[in-house]
């Protein structure tokens, strides 16, 4: 399925059937327009939005053959998935055509200047789109926060990976959450509301990453979300976003979303600036003792193999 195939084939499974009610037909409309909304809600988040109750909208999946909420999500989510692939895909193709230039007779010098105004472009563009009093909430956040925790999966894991190095200079206790080993919510079970998840989500959006914004708003923990649109599935979930305006491309890690973590990596440090020079003059005298280590070593092997020689 794609494009207005995608649409259809949703619109039959939800809407063609004789006997909805007013208020199942407004919920089959809404998920129609809002597959993605629809994908992460609850019944009764679906209920509000539509106007019915929670109990309404379990009804409407059960009276269209299938078990409950979950399985008609699980129709969505195939939905979003196919729609998000073959949108990708059309938008890719477009950046490369308009903005790099591969489709004409052009240089490779061509390219990189087209490449390097279309991120200077970018970067224009997120500085100019992002509040002073919502970065320096942020910034609050990250300096104030007893442990911060970052997520990125799959194509934002670039930029929690630059963002956590970055962010231990300033503070050590920064832990970088991932899925690996189906231990996620082990993780998750630890943070409270004292502490700040940070988390990057970037198109196409992994239901994991929404999931654990959702787990951590409910258990209390402050959330960041740093994203490539205000209606992204994160940036609804959170006051505290800020936006990039990411172009659809082959990674998260542009222009703009990599100078905005460096921005916040150096502003937060500005703010806490005697904590880091204190860390950053052990890291020198661990990186000092580390490499006397490796030429003693060097020095110890040369000698081993001198007298070697020597027999």
């Amino acid at each position: 399925m794609s494009g207005e195939n995608d649409v259809s084939s949703l619109s039959r499974y939800l809407l063609d059937h004789d006997n909805l009610s007013n208020s199942q037909r407004a919920i089959a409309e809404y998920l129609c327009e809002h597959p993605w909304e629809g994908l992460t809600q609850t019944a009764a988040e679906i209920g509000a939005a539509v106007g019915v109750s929670a109990s309404t909208v379990v009804r409407f999946a059960q009276g269209i053959g299938f078990k409950g909420l979950a399985d008609l999500q699980q129709l969505l989510g195939s939905h979003v998935r196919h729609l998000l692939r073959s949108r990708e895909s059309l938008e890719r193709v477009r950046f490369v055509s308009e903005h790099l230039g591969l489709g004409r007779a052009e240089s490779s010098y061509d390219v990189f200047q087209n490449v390097m105004q279309n991120e200077i472009t970018h970067i224009e563009k997120t500085r100019h789109s992002i509040s002073p009093e919502r970065y320096e909430k942020v910034i609050d956040r990250l300096t104030s926060a007893k442990s911060l925790y970052v997520l990125g999966l799959r194509g934002s894991l670039s930029l929690a990976v630059h963002f956590t190095v970055g962010m231990r200079y300033v503070r050590p206790d920064v832990f970088r959450l991932d899925n690996s080993g189906d231990d996620l919510p082990d993780k998750l079970a630890s943070l409270t509301s004292d502490d700040v998840l940070v988390a990057f989500s970037y198109s196409p959006y992994t239901s994991t990453t929404v999931k654990t914004v959702r787990a951590c708003k409910s258990l209390g923990v402050h959330v960041i979300a740093i994203t490539d649109s205000e209606s992204s599935p994160v940036a609804k979930l959170t006051e505290e976003c800020l936006v990039t305006h990411n172009p659809v491309w082959f990674s998260s890690a542009t222009g703009g979303s990599t100078a905005l973590v460096n921005s916040l990596i150096y502003a937060a440090a500005a703010k806490a600036k005697d904590s880091v020079g204190s860390h950053i003059d052990k890291a020198r005298d661990l990186v000092a003792a580390l490499e006397s280590f490796e030429l003693n070593s060097m020095d110890n092997l040369l000698s081993i193999l001198a007298d070697e020689k020597k027999r």
